[in-house]
């Protein structure tokens, strides 16, 4: 007897995309130190005030951060543009061909890639590089 059904591959992509528009839109909570760490290191302010975590406590699961005093406190300086979906109307999202997050997201790598310059290495790093690349 069968007790789980394989996704195939479309399902497994659809999941994925939807998880990491989820993840853009909505954001996440971190416990954990060394993600807060990570987040630190790149450039995020990571401390007491910005995670909040008392506010999200008082709100609790399907409550509304809009009237509390950490919200009008923050909220005419605190933005969250995300880099891939489009938080356009529906209107002008159609108008632009309706792209989805899978679309813009290889749209950006493309670019990434197309507009990148690579450093310039000391000679004798870049020989043993060269060195390493042709023995593997």
């Amino acid at each position: 007897m069968q007790w789980y059904k394989l996704l195939t591959e479309k399902h497994v992509e659809q999941v994925h995309e939807e998880s990491l528009l989820i993840l853009e839109q909505i954001g996440i909570v971190f416990h954990y130190r060394p993600a807060l760490e990570v987040l630190s290191g790149g450039g995020a302010k990571v401390d007491e005030n910005t995670l909040a975590l008392y506010v999200i406590k008082k709100v609790g699961l399907g409550g509304q951060f809009l009237d509390t005093e950490h919200t009008l406190r923050h909220f005419r300086s605190e933005f969250y543009q995300p880099g891939l979906s489009d938080r356009d109307n529906f209107e002008n999202w159609k108008a632009k061909g309706s792209p989805q997050t899978m679309e813009s997201a290889n749209k950006m790598w493309k670019k990434i890639l197309e507009e990148y310059e690579a450093p310039e290495l000391p000679p004798d790093i870049d020989k043993d590089l060269q060195k390493f690349i042709k023995s593997i």
